[in-house]
């Protein structure tokens, strides 16, 4: 029996949120657009980047048609989603299928997003070099309360 494809998810965010993040200048998008950029440290802290932050309030409206597989983007499936208990959400990795290169059917991304209690905001971004967390297009994640403190 053949697999229904992967759906793509979008996150989203309540409307007062995402529209304080303003869509960054065109030289700043091409900067910070690439789909391959991953961190140079145990992890980077990636939140200053504009675009990302613009890309993950607005995943639903950030499909332009120069958007393509090389793009960073925060559309995505097999992603975790782990709610904490202060009411932070950790959302690691995933892949996205939408914007696909035909060699390999997909991107895989290796990042961190926290965001605040009620998707309030974005607290951290984080990426990782491939050698402390490979882009793969599966994994698990779970909130452990006794090695969190909680």
């Amino acid at each position: 029996m053949q697999q229904p494809p992967q759906q793509d998810e979008m996150i989203q965010f309540p409307p007062q949120v995402a529209n304080q993040i303003a869509r960054p200048d065109m030289g700043t998008i091409v900067r910070q657009m690439s789909a391959y950029t991953v961190g140079h440290k145990n992890p980077s802290d990636m939140s200053g980047r504009a675009f990302w932050r613009w890309r993950i309030a607005n995943s639903d409206v950030a499909d332009d048609d120069w958007f393509d597989s090389s793009t960073w983007t925060f559309v995505r499936s097999d992603r975790t989603i782990t709610q904490l208990p202060e009411g932070r959400e950790v959302l690691i990795a995933g892949r996205n299928h939408g914007y696909s290169c035909r060699c390999c059917g997909g991107t895989n991304y290796n990042d961190v997003v926290v965001l605040l209690p009620d998707r309030a905001g974005i607290q951290h971004i984080w990426s990782y070099p491939k050698n402390v967390f490979p882009q793969v297009s599966r994994h698990a994640a779970v909130h452990i309360p006794s090695l969190n403190g909680r």
